[in-house]
């Protein structure tokens, strides 16, 4: 899936779709090697990197139904326990976002774990450690209409960037956060 979201060149485009396609399973998952079963998490990955290279949606329903089955009564998903997992949420929500307009029970289902990722932030405005905040923030900027519902943990984001630049001197969690700066800079607020 990631090669695929990284690819220009077309045919290795289609080599990658292949690829990733011959893992999905009957239920609509993805698993991560042949054989095994669907779970969330390789789901979502899928899901994003073919909606992201064009694959069409109405052949990705059985995907987002996947994901839309396993979603629990309080908006969250989970791995394959029933642990709490706010980074699997702000993930499977992203995966499901381009599908809202075209699949109604998809825009429901994000907006319940929107509602529900929000609930979880603490009283210093954070979820966790800098790349979880980036994460749900990636999932939850797109689907508000007004910065103010997440602005005072921006703010906190933002403060603590580093004098070089980056966010705890790690490339990845930088990465995310330069994303998420961009998305909420982009002409969706301007």
């Amino acid at each position: 899936a990631k090669k695929l979201q990284s690819s220009s060149n077309a045919s290795q485009k289609t080599d990658l779709i292949n690829q990733l396609l011959a893992r999905q399973q009957t239920d609509g998952g993805f698993a991560d090697q042949p054989g095994q079963a669907s779970n969330v998490f390789d789901t979502a990955l899928a899901l994003a990197a073919l909606a992201e290279s064009g694959y069409p949606t109405a052949q990705l329903q059985g995907s987002v139904n996947y994901l839309l089955a396993a979603q629990a009564a309080t908006g969250q998903w989970y791995y394959q326990t029933q642990q709490d997992s706010l980074l699997l949420t702000a993930m499977v929500a992203r995966a499901l976002h381009p599908f809202r307009h075209a699949i109604p029970s998809a825009k429901l289902a994000v907006d319940k774990a929107v509602q529900y990722l929000l609930a979880q932030r603490k009283a210093n405005a954070r979820w966790g450690d800098l790349f979880l905040d980036a994460a749900i923030l990636l999932a939850v900027v797109p689907t508000v209409d007004d910065l103010a519902v997440v602005a005072d943990s921006l703010a906190v984001l933002k403060a603590a960037q580093r004098p070089d630049g980056s966010w705890e001197g790690d490339v990845y969690t930088t990465a995310l956060m330069l994303q998420l700066f961009n998305l909420v800079n982009g002409d969706k607020f301007n």
